[in-house]
């Protein structure tokens, strides 16, 4: 079994819990970047042993995604829906516009030979899609797999457009993204209707990230700008983003840049449609400040071209027709299969009584029935949740705490 490493610690999900109750949400709506998800797959020594057996792997990775839903259902005390999102190969849009587009992240392989490293790619993919093979029949988990295409903005995307052109759900939803991609915090909202979630390893902890400390996370500074707009993806356009190759003004970080902005609260479009000398009156602009604003002037060509590959607002309308019905036909997808459902889950060594009672107890109008033609209780009564309070080693499972080193 493989940790699902960016499981957060239960102590902050009780927080979410508390802040979706105090704002009268119905449910959480959790968004889970698959791609940012599982490290062990990518940086640790247990990838060479993971290689030896691509079949089991991909049985271990179903296994942990299901473990790890399990655990967020057990300790969530209102309705869960979960969204996977990944993608399979570079985004051809942002090729277009940069060709070293996430290009130099070949560093968290340093411990794989060249052939191991495609081979552990490959090895993603593969678990990654046996994940939305089994999910395909259940409505309260999508899992968005875009071809050539950024997945990472599907959370933006969903969450701004579909549901304000197709949503046709009654519920309220406190949104939550767990990753710790920095870009995801540009959909952040100010009411934190949209949160997200950032694991610290190294401080055993998750911090909740919203409308109040993102820019704090984000400079590693305290700093907070007074706006009701996200300036986000605005400050990654300016001082770049290195670990996708996005590469910014030289010597601009992004503290001096949120300190401009601080001082200028105008977003990068209105920002451009002014003349400098006069923002500089305007604003009283001196020191540093006036600094970092006469740079961003300076090099407007090359801020533009970094937006139109890290503002999710620009990206969304970049979106190639197919690829659009794609995530199109998740986000709307009714259909429920009860017994290929069941039949997934016995694929693997657990019936997962949890997960499965969970995703029907809803679905079909004689519970009871279905529960006793597969021998299943309720979950609550069945399942025991085991969490290594460091989470260092988190594992859910139905009976006991699986040593991963010990099952490769």
């Amino acid at each position: 079994m493989i940790n699902f490493v960016l499981t957060p610690h239960k102590s902050t999900v009780e927080e979410v819990v508390k802040l979706a109750k105090d704002n009268n949400r119905d449910r959480i709506r959790l968004f889970i970047d698959l791609r940012n998800s599982l490290p062990v797959f990518f940086d640790e020594s247990a990838t060479k042993l993971l290689l030896k057996d691509p079949e089991l792997s991909i049985i271990y990775f179903i296994e942990s995604v299901i473990n790890f839903m399990e655990y967020m259902i057990s300790i969530t005390t209102i309705p869960i829906e979960f969204n996977f999102f990944y993608e399979k190969g570079r985004s051809e849009y942002h090729k277009s516009l940069n060709k070293n587009y996430k290009s130099n992240r070949h560093g968290s392989y340093l411990i794989l030979s060249p052939d191991e490293v495609e081979k552990a790619k490959d090895l993603n993919i593969k678990c990654f899609d046996a994940l939305r093979e089994m999910f395909k029949n259940i409505p309260d988990v999508r899992v968005y797999q875009l071809n050539y295409f950024e997945a990472d903005f599907i959370p933006h995307y969903v969450i701004n457009v579909l549901d304000k052109e197709f949503g046709e759900s009654n519920y309220s939803y406190q949104n939550v993204i767990l990753s710790n991609d920095k870009d995801m915090f540009q959909t952040i909202t100010p009411d934190n209707s949209t949160i997200c979630l950032k694991k610290h390893f190294r401080k055993k902890q998750t911090n909740i990230i919203n409308f109040q400390n993102m820019y704090t996370e984000l400079c590693k500074s305290e700093i907070f700008i007074d706006s009701t707009d996200n300036f986000i993806s605005d400050i990654l356009a300016i001082a770049g983003d290195k670990e996708d190759g996005v590469e910014g003004i030289p010597k601009v970080g992004y503290k001096s840049v949120a300190s401009f902005f601080k001082e200028v609260p105008i977003r990068l479009d209105e920002l451009f449609n002014k003349n400098f000398d006069e923002l500089v009156d305007l604003y009283q602009l001196k020191g540093r400040i006036k600094t970092t604003g006469s740079k961003i002037f300076e090099n407007k060509d090359l801020v533009e071209l970094n937006r139109k590959q890290v503002d999710y607002n620009i990206i969304k309308d970049n979106i190639p027709l197919k690829t659009y019905r794609e995530i199109l036909d998740e986000y709307r997808k009714e259909t429920f299969d009860i017994d290929q459902f069941i039949e997934d889950m016995n694929i693997l060594n657990d019936s997962h009584t949890m997960l499965i009672t969970y995703f029907i107890k809803d679905k079909v109008s004689d519970i009871e029935s279905v529960m006793k033609k597969y021998k299943f209780s309720k979950y609550e009564d069945t399942t025991t949740v085991t969490v290594d309070e460091g989470f260092s080693n988190l594992i859910v499972t139905n009976n006991q705490n699986i040593d991963l080193a010990k099952l490769l």
